[in-house]
């Protein structure tokens, strides 16, 4: 943020038109270029964050190095003959702001959130210019996801031994509104009619090993610095319309502070069409049938020798490779059906994995894969009974693929190898199917061996 204002001074002269209006302006965005008066520069070590939802909007200005409270701003916005209006509920730099609107040319440009206009209040009166980075998307949530993500308006409290009826929730405070993102959130106590502002936190959240919800804070604009930093943690539950969030508090100030907060959803939900489509189930159906009726072709007529020869002592046979793969069904199938059954969708992460085509370019390779000790075949099963082991499991993993109601472009397991640590369940199965074709090549090599039994039963014999 040091070169705030230098690079205002590079970013290019917009042109604005209706036609170019982004309307879809929502999410979490950082400042990282702005130019607004001759005192910009006061605000060149300042990190500003703002949150846009479908009406909503919320700023906050804190300083990093210290995380020290700056100022805030918020309040509703619409579109209107192509412009962005905020209309301002709260504004600590000018009360006198509180009620107006302020008209600006809004757009994403290049990933790039571009806002352009007057600040038109009592103190500010000047041109604004600031150019935003996304931080966080709102994702659109699925109609039985579990996730606190909203808009919410809180209705009752018990802080410490007090307890707050939402008409002493208006009566001290105004409203309290808290707006959580798939990685943020932001929480503002404020009174439009008084035109104050009580106090904000803001920082990021995420689910620890228990499931509770966990946050970070990284701005505490109340007099106890000590919570910055800290990480309290909620057992929480959500409904259609309803937000509930109970846990304690611990810093200097606060020794296992009660806070118990019932919230009301402020703007309507709206649900997330699945990624994973009926061509994705069919492709993988069709793949995994594929692959299993090559498995079949390419073993079913093999000698009890055939099944067992060994190019060399090092080497599998066909029976080891093929009780391989059923073992990998049986793995498979546990794993995706506990990832499908346990965890909940995580939308946010599909721009960040690989594509089927990385994968299945994985498995063609020619290098050698060394198999996990847990997927070694133990060379106890014998010829023909390798490929009915195989079969039951692929049939076990088809009928998931083919009756799932989830989606599987949204559920993620872990993944060391993978660039974010996480492989989607469509993912999954893709390397599955493109494992199976990856040991059908080296079957094949097996029977090219010039020692390997010939019998005029084999296919193509």
């Amino acid at each position: 943020m040091k070169k705030l204002i230098l690079m205002a001074l590079l970013c290019p002269i917009l042109t604005w038109g209706q036609t170019e209006q982004t309307k879809d302006i929502t999410g979490v965005w950082r400042v990282v270029a702005s130019s607004w008066n001759e005192n910009t520069k006061q605000f060149a070590d300042c990190e500003m964050v703002k949150f846009i939802t479908k009406t909503r909007w919320a700023s906050i200005f804190y300083w990093p190095k210290t995380q020290k409270f700056a100022g805030t701003g918020g309040g509703t916005y619409e579109w209107k003959d192509g412009n962005y209006v905020e209309t301002v509920e709260y504004f600590t730099w000018d009360p006198s702001a509180v009620g107006n609107h302020q008209i600006f040319k809004m757009k994403v440009q290049d990933g790039k959130l571009i806002q352009e206009g007057h600040l038109n209040t009592d103190k500010f009166k000047y041109p604004y210019y600031a150019v935003h980075e996304r931080l966080d998307k709102l994702n659109w949530v699925y109609k039985n996801q579990k996730s606190p993500q909203g808009v919410w308006d809180l209705v009752e409290a018990t802080y410490g031994k007090e307890i707050f009826t939402i008409e002493k929730i208006r009566e001290k405070y105004g409203r309290v509104i808290k707006i959580i993102s798939p990685n943020f959130f932001i929480g503002t106590f404020f009174d439009r009619d008084k035109k104050v502002v009580d106090g904000i936190t803001f920082g990021t959240y995420s689910f620890d090993s228990e499931g509770k919800y966990q946050e970070t804070v990284r701005c505490w604009s109340w007099e106890d610095q000590s919570m910055v930093d800290s990480q309290p943690r909620f057992d929480w539950n959500v409904s259609e319309n309803q937000y509930h969030q109970k846990g304690y508090l611990n810093s200097d100030t606060y020794d296992n502070y009660l806070i118990d907060e019932q919230f009301e959803r402020l703007e309507p939900i709206e649900y997330k069409i699945k990624m994973w489509t009926a061509d994705d189930r069919k492709t993988l159906i069709s793949e995994l049938q594929r692959t299993k009726n090559e498995m079949i072709a390419a073993t079913e007529n093999l000698t009890n020798e055939q099944w067992h020869f060994k190019p060399d002592k090092d080497s599998w046979n066909i029976a080891q490779v093929v009780e391989h793969m059923g073992i990998y069904e049986r793995l498979y199938l546990q794993e995706g059906r506990a990832t499908l059954q346990n965890t909940d969708p995580r939308p946010e992460l599909a721009n960040q994995i690989l594509g089927d085509k990385v994968y299945l370019e994985w498995m063609a390779e020619k290098q050698p894969h060394t198999a996990p000790r847990h997927a070694e075949p133990s060379g106890y099963i014998r010829g023909k009974d390798n490929l009915d082991y195989f079969v039951y499991g692929r049939g076990l993993l088809e009928e998931l693929v083919s009756t799932t109601d989830k989606d599987l472009k949204a559920h993620f397991m872990p993944r060391k190898n993978e660039p974010k640590g996480f492989r989607s369940v469509h993912g999954f199965l893709v390397v599955h199917y493109g494992h199976t074709d990856r040991h059908l090549r080296q079957i094949e090599r097996i029977k090219a061996h010039t020692d390997f039994p010939k019998n005029n039963t084999l296919k193509g014999k």
